[in-house]
């Protein structure tokens, strides 16, 4: 497939890398899909389609796929960046925390995998690209437990050849 006609969808665009990945792609002239809880904040990224995405929620992943999915016919590239850390010794986080980074460094990529790699297998092609950290293969003080939601997503980590 030619490289200008390949449908990027990007999890977590509102800052950081997710939002230059979403920018770059666009003007190298993919055709992006940019995701963020708060899609206000995606309005000067230069993106074919910008979506509202919790990763936390099914119902809001099925949505934005299915938009997506609408606009491009196709997902080719699934690009996992949402991410939530805090940095604390373990004993002091609590413990609604702990779940909400994991639900969104864990459970969200796994939504989101669940989502989109039945249509890549379908089409027999497709990357799903994971956007881990250099804590989740080495853990460093006060970081302890959002080094082991990276160290899940390292994990995660596998190639298939489906073409």
């Amino acid at each position: 497939m030619d490289r200008i006609k390949k449908s990027v969808l990007i999890t977590g665009c509102s800052t950081g890398l997710g939002r230059e990945t979403a920018i770059r792609l666009s003007r190298a002239g993919y055709r992006v899909a940019a995701t963020a809880r708060k899609p206000e904040t995606l309005s000067d990224i230069p993106a074919e389609l910008k979506l509202q995405l919790d990763v936390t929620s099914n119902e809001s992943v099925a949505g934005a796929v299915a938009a997506a999915v609408r606009n491009f016919g196709r997902i080719d590239v699934l690009i996992n960046n949402a991410g939530f850390g805090v940095n604390s010794v373990v004993e002091e986080i609590p413990e609604n925390t702990l779940k909400m980074m994991y639900n969104v460094n864990v459970h969200g990529v796994i939504r989101m995998i669940k989502s989109v790699a039945p249509l890549m297998r379908e089409n027999m092609s497709g990357l799903i690209i994971n956007i881990g950290s250099i804590v989740g293969r080495s853990s460093i003080p006060v970081n302890g437990l959002y080094s082991s939601t990276k160290y899940a997503v390292e994990a995660l980590r596998r190639r298939v050849k489906t073409s």
